[in-house]
């Protein structure tokens, strides 16, 4: 059977090669892909232990009727202890912050203050603070010390399929490349190689080795025929010089001869001129394969000079092939002065080195590449060859659908939650509508039961007044009718059904909803304690943006209060803080932008920051949903674009971008 499938793909084509090496390619990616999820999903499911475990502990302490029967039974915490959690110390602090018990390891101090700091600064272990109410309404404090054990998460077996999948992909990438370059590269290196060879040396007796049946194996054959061809010319040329020589001998009694003869030469000549011209045509006919192909091929020698450069390779460097040509890798392309140690370890190795991912910055322009280093000891050259892919497309477009996963998750959890707060906000503002008319004074039945009751109203109104109870009622019927804006934006946000878009000032928008935003708490603070300076850049008669009014003030407003809660929170490195909005137009787009002067972000949160859910704030202080319902709000509702910039200690850019053409009113009759 082996033998069998060897003669079919030495027969089969170079098209068919390539499908079957791009085949088992995305079939070992997907499964790594989906292996990598799955293994992320179960990281994900199991990082849940440590919340659950500070509930538990909390409600089996409360159960406790008082201090006494609580230090009794701190001894029985370990069986609540999950595997994933190694409970290190527990400690109990009265009121005053003085140790009252304590289980597991002696603590080092007997303040709250000091015993938390110690755990924070000198130690391994998490420190927690939990705040106990017993039966009898005394306070107290617990104090928890444990870390999570992560090796629990994962067992024997599920570490050994990670070892046998990996193990599987290798062989499988290792066999694709060794077949790469088996099939079609050896091969068309190894024909140049005599090609060279033959245009150099001027030796016609040499041939091409034929391996493959297939187009390479056909051309192998014309190669062949053809010097054959050429190399009986050249003996006819050599007979007719030497017949030329004798009958030079006899050139007194034969000049007709050596007339025919001298015709016969420039014939021959003429023949061989064409065949070179052939041979250069077919030169040409490799380098026209090499330069055709979409990867960026590199020939190198011993010294890391370059020996080949194709066209993929001039347009990435934007170095032409005769500039390149003997000049050393890291000049003409310094980004692959990182790899050159793999380039050597190929060359003395004989072995094939790979790199699944590069960065490299082109023309100011972050790109990924794959890269497959491989030598040419086989071909009997010691060369190495550098084959470089853009991967760049792949990444984004894998970025993508990552990101259109979790918002689609996002909406139907909205949805959720919208409807089950829509019913007790209805039962809140009934009763409090319920409140206000049995409060006023102007309705007989109020009258009657307060005379019944020997009460006046003036005086029940006076005292309701100097209260101000009407002012909390008018509060709490205010703070309810914004919860039902925003239950209503939740469900509007997610239903796939399309709102209605209006043609607004997206300059007048924008200033409106930073002056929503001056009123937070957030904002305040951060005036008086760092003296905020709020920078505004409007470009002027900018045209009218189909959008949402409420939807893109709702997405404003959440970007200025993230930018004050940062600065607020972690200061200014650069100075005083600052905030710069602006308003522009670019192309075909309505820009605006919320930078900051604050601590910015590493690639690792800035990758996550529109992720749901994902928050860098303290438990209890951010959901993690602001900048994600604000992603899905530009997308899919404004088929617009929300980006982030930023640097550790340089600040964050938001950048929203809306067109000021939308498909869904285009098509809407003029008025």
């Amino acid at each position: 059977m082996y033998s069998q499938l060897k003669s079919y793909l030495s027969h089969s084509k170079v098209s068919q090669k390539l499908l079957l090496m791009l085949l088992t390619t995305s079939l070992v990616t997907a499964v790594i892909v989906l292996f990598t999820t799955y293994s992320i999903w179960r990281f994900v499911v199991h990082t849940q232990i440590e919340t659950d475990f500070e509930s538990t502990l909390k409600l089996f302490i409360e159960q406790q009727p008082n201090i006494n029967e609580a230090s009794q039974q701190l001894t029985s915490l370990k069986k609540l202890n999950p595997k994933s959690i190694e409970l290190h110390q527990a400690t109990l602090f009265n009121e005053q912050g003085k140790l009252v018990s304590y289980t597991g390891a002696k603590p080092q101090a007997q303040q709250l203050h000091q015993l938390y700091a110690f755990f924070l600064n000198q130690t391994s272990y998490k420190p927690h603070i939990i705040e106990i109410t017993f039966g009898d309404g005394s306070h107290y404090t617990l104090l928890t010390a444990y870390k999570y054990q992560i090796n629990a998460l994962f067992n024997g077996k599920f570490f050994l399929m990670v070892v046998a999948l990996l193990l599987t992909a290798i062989l499988l990438i290792r066999i694709i490349q060794m077949q790469s370059k088996r099939w079609l590269i050896e091969p068309i290196l190894h024909l140049k190689a005599v090609t060279h060879q033959v245009s150099a040396h001027q030796n016609y007796s040499v041939r091409a080795n034929k391996v493959y049946f297939d187009e390479i194996g056909n051309l192998v054959d014309a190669f062949n025929t053809m010097l054959s061809q050429i190399q009986a010319r050249d003996q006819l040329l050599t007979d007719a010089r030497d017949k030329a020589n004798r009958a030079q001998k006899t050139a007194e009694t034969s000049s007709i001869e050596i007339t025919k003869t001298n015709l016969r030469l420039e014939e021959e000549a003429r023949v061989r001129s064409a065949m070179e011209r052939k041979l250069l045509e077919f030169q040409d006919f490799l380098n026209g394969i090499i330069n055709s192909m979409p990867s960026m091929l590199i020939a190198l020698t011993p010294r890391y000079r370059v020996t080949l450069w194709n066209k993929k390779a001039e347009q990435l460097s934007s170095i032409p092939a005769g500039q390149a040509i003997n000049h050393r890798i890291d000049d003409v392309f310094p980004n692959m002065l990182f790899y050159l140690d793999l380039v050597h370890q190929a060359s003395t190795t004989a072995t094939t080195q790979n790199v699944s991912q590069a960065e490299f910055k082109i023309a100011g322009e972050t790109r990924y590449f794959s890269i497959m280093i491989y030598p040419l000891n086989e071909s009997g050259l010691e060369d190495v060859v550098i084959k470089l892919d853009d991967i760049t497309d792949e990444k984004h477009l894998q970025e993508l659908v990552v990101q259109s996963e979790k918002m689609m998750s996002l909406g139907g959890l909205a949805a959720g939650m919208a409807h089950e707060i829509n019913n007790p906000l209805g039962g809140i503002l009934q009763n409090i509508q319920n409140l206000t008319r049995r409060l006023s004074p102007g309705l007989p039945k109020n009258q009657q039961v307060a005379d019944s009751l020997g009460l006046s109203m003036y005086d029940i109104e006076q005292y309701l007044k100097s209260r101000d109870i009407p002012d909390l009622i008018d509060n709490i019927t205010r703070a309810g009718h914004r919860a039902v804006d925003i239950v209503t934006n939740m469900l509007q946000f997610s239903r796939n059904a399309d709102p209605k878009l209006e043609i607004c000032d997206i300059t007048e928008l924008t200033k409106q909803a930073l002056e929503i935003a001056k009123t937070e708490t957030t904002f305040n603070e951060l005036q008086q304690k760092h003296g905020l300076t709020i920078r505004e850049h409007y470009r002027e008669a900018i045209p009218g943006v189909p959008c949402i009014q409420s939807e893109i003030e709702q997405v404003i407003i959440n970007l200025l209060k993230n930018a004050a809660q940062v600065l607020n929170e972690h200061g200014a490195p650069t100075g005083t803080p600052e905030i710069h909005l602006s308003v522009k137009q670019q192309d075909n787009y309505a820009v605006i932008e919320v930078r900051d002067n604050g601590i910015g972000m590493d690639d690792r949160t800035r990758r996550k920051v529109f992720d749901p859910f994902f928050t860098t704030k303290e438990i209890g202080k951010g959901t993690g949903l602001g900048l994600s319902v604000s992603y899905f709000i530009i997308s899919s509702h404004h088929h617009g674009l929300l980006d982030v910039s930023s640097e550790p200690g340089k600040g964050a850019c938001f950048t929203i971008k809306l067109p000021f053409r939308s498909l869904r009113i285009q098509d809407q009759p003029a008025v």
